[in-house]
C-alpha cells in the first residue's frame, strides 16, 4: 500500500468526525427500536435494547468503514484512517479489530463485569448461609459457639462482594470508567492522536485527505486538555479522601464528622459535605424499652413496654377519640381511593403493579397486561376513550 504523505488529521476534525458518526449511529439505533418494538413489543425491545445498540454500531461501521471506505463523519471533515506505525490506509483486518474494540469489548466486558460481580455476591451470600446454619446447629446442640476468623478466601470473596461497585455505578459521572473515559480526552486534548481507547489500542490514527493552505496552524486544544486534566486530579484526591475517611475507626470517624460542616437543629445533627444536606445524629433522649415483650398474638400496653401512662381528663380523652375515629374514617378513604385507582375497568379486580402484570396504553389509561392485550387482539381500541390501540404499543409499568 502507498504510504500516505498527508498532513495529519486536527484535533477539531477528529471531534466533529467523531461526533458525525454518532449522530448518524444513534439515528441507525433509533430506527432499529422502532422496528424492534413493531414486531417484537415494547417490554421485549427493552429488554434488549443494549443488543440493538451493539447492532447499530457494528452495522454502521461496518457498512460504512469495513470495506475501505470512509464513514460519513470522516467524509464530513475529508480524513482518512490510516495505521500510524505503517502511515498507510488501514487495512480490512485492522478495521474489524477497530471496530471490534470499539463496539463489541464494551458490550462484552460489561456483561462479563456484570456476570462476575453477581456470582461473587451470590457465593457470598452462600457462605453466609451456611455459617449462620452452623452457628444455629452449634446453639442448638448445646455447644459453644467460638468467634473464629474467617479463612483467607471467605475473606477475600467478603472483600470482593463489598467493594466491586455495580455496573451502573461505575457508569456514573463520578465512576471509575469516567475517570478513565475524562484521562483519555485530555490526553487527547493535549496533544496525542487517538481519541478513543479503541483508537490507541488498534493503532490507528486520521489524516487530512485534501491539501491544506502552507502555514496553517491548527486549532489546538491544549488549554481544555490541561484544565480537563486538573480537574481529574482534583476529583480523584477528593475521591481518595472520602475513601480514607471511610477506613478510620468509628470513633476518628465520627471526631472528623463533628469538625466538618455541621449543623445542629433542634435535636439533631445534620452535615452539609453532600447536597442535600444529612441527618447524621439524633441527640433527642429516647425511651428505654425493656428486651421484654407480651404475647405476640395479644395486646402490648403501655405498662407492658415500661412507659408509665398518664391520666388523662375527660375532656383530652374525648378529643384523642374524636382524632382516632378521624384518622379512622381518612384511613379508609384512602384505601377506597387506592381501590378505586387500581382497579381494572375490564376485569373490575385489583391490578398487582409491582408484580409488573400492568400496562398503559399510549392514550394514559392503565390495565392489567392480560386484560388489556385481550382486548387489543378483539378491538383494537381503547376500552375507555376508543382511540386506535396497537399491542405493539403498550408499555409495561411498575409501582403504579
Amino acid at each position: 500500500m502507498p504510504n500516505l504523505a498527508y498532513p495529519r488529521a486536527s484535533q477539531p476534525e477528529i471531534v466533529r468526525s467523531l461526533q458525525k458518526d454518532t449522530y448518524y449511529r444513534d439515528q441507525l439505533h433509533a430506527q432499529l427500536k422502532e422496528v424492534a418494538t413493531d414486531v417484537l413489543g415494547a417490554r421485549r425491545s427493552h429488554v434488549y435494547s443494549e443488543l440493538l445498540a451493539l447492532g447499530a454500531s457494528v452495522a454502521y461501521f461496518g457498512l460504512s468503514t469495513l470495506g475501505g471506505a470512509q464513514s460519513l463523519g470522516e467524509e464530513y471533515v475529508n480524513a482518512m484512517m490510516r495505521k500510524k506505525s505503517a502511515g498507510t490506509i488501514v487495512s480490512v483486518k485492522r478495521r474489524m479489530l477497530f471496530i471490534y474494540l470499539f463496539a463489541v469489548a464494551p458490550y462484552m466486558l460489561s456483561r462479563l463485569y456484570g456476570w462476575t460481580r453477581a456470582r461473587v455476591v451470590s457465593l457470598d451470600q452462600k457462605l453466609e448461609r451456611r455459617a449462620q446454619r452452623d452457628r444455629l446447629a452449634a446453639l442448638a446442640q448445646g455447644k459453644e459457639v467460638k468467634l473464629t476468623q474467617p479463612g483467607k478466601f471467605r475473606s477475600t470473596v467478603k472483600w470482593l462482594a463489598t467493594w466491586l461497585p455495580a455496573s451502573h455505578v461505575l457508569a456514573q459521572p463520578d465512576g471509575l470508567l469516567a475517570y478513565a473515559s475524562a484521562a483519555q480526552l485530555a490526553i487527547f486534548y493535549l496533544g496525542s492522536r487517538y481519541y478513543t481507547l479503541a483508537h490507541r489500542l488498534a493503532g490507528v490514527d486520521y489524516v487530512h485527505a485534501l491539501a491544506k493552505r502552507p502555514n496553517l496552524r491548527p486549532q489546538s486544544y491544549e488549554v481544555l486538555g490541561a484544565l480537563l486534566m486538573f480537574q481529574l486530579i482534583v476529583k480523584v484526591g477528593m475521591s481518595l479522601y472520602a475513601y480514607r475517611k471511610s477506613t478510620l475507626p468509628k470513633s476518628e470517624r465520627e471526631t472528623a464528622t463533628k469538625n466538618s460542616a455541621t449543623v445542629q437543629l433542634d435535636e439533631s445533627i445534620y452535615s452539609h459535605e453532600k447536597h442535600p444536606a444529612v441527618k447524621i445524629k439524633d441527640i433527642r433522649p429516647r425511651p428505654v424499652v425493656p428486651l421484654e415483650y407480651a404475647d405476640p398474638d395479644g395486646e402490648i400496653s403501655l405498662q407492658d413496654l415500661g412507659i408509665t401512662e398518664q391520666p388523662k381528663s375527660a375532656a383530652e380523652e374525648e378529643s384523642a377519640q374524636v382524632a382516632e375515629a378521624a384518622i379512622r374514617a381518612q384511613t379508609l378513604q384512602l384505601d377506597a381511593v387506592a381501590d378505586d385507582v387500581l382497579r381494572c375497568t375490564l376485569c373490575m379486580d385489583r391490578r398487582t403493579p409491582e408484580n409488573g402484570m400492568s400496562a398503559v396504553t399510549e392514550c394514559g389509561h392503565v390495565f392489567c397486561w392480560d386484560c388489556i392485550t385481550g382486548w387489543a387482539n378483539e378491538k383494537p381500541e381503547c376500552p375507555l376513550c376508543r382511540q386506535a390501540l396497537d399491542c405493539a404499543r403498550l408499555v409495561p409499568i411498575y409501582n403504579l
